[in-house]
């Protein structure tokens, strides 16, 4: 078997990759006589299937030489791929997070409630997606520039899935027909003369989407089968800087699986349902709930100055944040 590279998963199971059929059975019978879950690969290519098809390992035993994929070549492509948490019962369908249930991200505001901390795992998802289908990203030459790693390569298509979204889906959702199609002739505009060194302005990127607050629900229906009538109290409290904790539930650091968002209920996507909640009008009101971000409910990114008490109310917190930043209050 010759060395031995080992690389961690979030997971309670060991797969052992190597080309040789004994070895395999001899190091998995070692294990599992050490009560140890095995699974057996005899390539890093069905390694690699393996882990794309959702399954997950605490570890993974590879040999290094190897015909098709070697060890090296297979720690690579596996340390391109995002980590996903597990739910309570083992489910892969969370932000991973350490003991404490904090989630691991480049942003604590990620976790700052079920809802946006679901999406983020759908986008993890997606990127890992991406990363297992080689054969769709050598289709074609945009997706790949010289140099590029896979996770590269990833990040630049989920990028532009995102960025379609937003432009096509999301934008021509909220704006008027008329002003939908202006957008389209400003592009092509644009496009005949591209900006040199756009920047968005500080008033848009700190201010313009605040109208964005007054979309958040104080219920909604439903979330997924099993949960229904939820309130924005309860999704604001199942992050992990509240410790992952249903109220009134036992403290736990993995998210109850039971509270896993169906997208269906958001997106007008198979399969349909009745059940499906729409945001609220884009006007001057907001949610009770968000005048009310007292103590028991308030993020550990929530930082608070030395000896200023906090705000509870967002749109105060909002007009705080622009006045700190010198936006105009006109």
């Amino acid at each position: 078997m010759g060395s031995t590279i080992t690389a961690h998963m979030p997971a309670d199971r060991i797969l052992v990759v190597d080309d040789e059929e004994a070895i395999r059975e001899i190091v998995s019978s070692m294990l599992t006589n050490a009560n140890y879950n095995c699974r057996q690969a005899a390539s890093g290519n069905e390694a690699l299937a393996l882990l794309s098809s959702g399954e997950e390992f605490e570890l993974m035993l590879s040999d290094l030489m190897m015909a098709d994929l070697d060890g090296i070549g297979l720690l690579e492509r596996t340390k391109e791929r995002f980590l996903i948490g597990k739910t309570s019962k083992g489910t892969p369908a969370d932000l991973p997070r350490n003991l404490q249930g904090i989630a691991l991200t480049g942003d604590p505001r990620q976790d700052e409630n079920l809802i946006l901390a679901q999406m983020h795992v759908a986008f993890l998802k997606l990127h890992n997606l991406v990363i297992s289908s080689r054969k769709e990203m050598a289709a074609s030459p945009h997706y790949k520039q010289e140099g590029d790693s896979d996770f590269a390569i990833a990040q630049r298509v989920v990028r532009w899935h995102y960025q379609w979204i937003v432009r096509h889906d999301y934008l021509e959702t909220i704006v008027c027909e008329s002003i939908a199609k202006k957008l389209e002739d400003m592009e092509k505009a644009k496009r005949v003369a591209p900006p040199v060194n756009f920047k968005i302005p500080v008033e848009f990127s700190m201010a313009a989407f605040r109208f964005g607050h007054s979309m958040v629900r104080n219920r909604y229906d439903s979330i997924s089968h099993t949960q229904k009538d939820v309130t924005l109290e309860k999704l604001l409290s199942l992050t992990g800087a509240q410790g992952l904790t249903p109220p009134g539930a036992q403290e736990n650091t993995a998210l109850p699986d039971e509270w896993r968002v169906c997208w269906n209920r958001f997106f007008e996507i198979l399969p349909t349902t009745s059940w499906i909640n729409r945001a609220e009008t884009i006007d001057t009101k907001i949610a009770g709930t968000l005048h009310h971000l007292d103590e028991p409910h308030l993020k550990q990114f929530s930082a608070r100055v030395l000896g200023e008490a906090v705000e509870p109310s967002l749109p105060v917190r909002s007009l705080l944040r622009g006045f700190r930043a010198g936006l105009p209050s006109g």
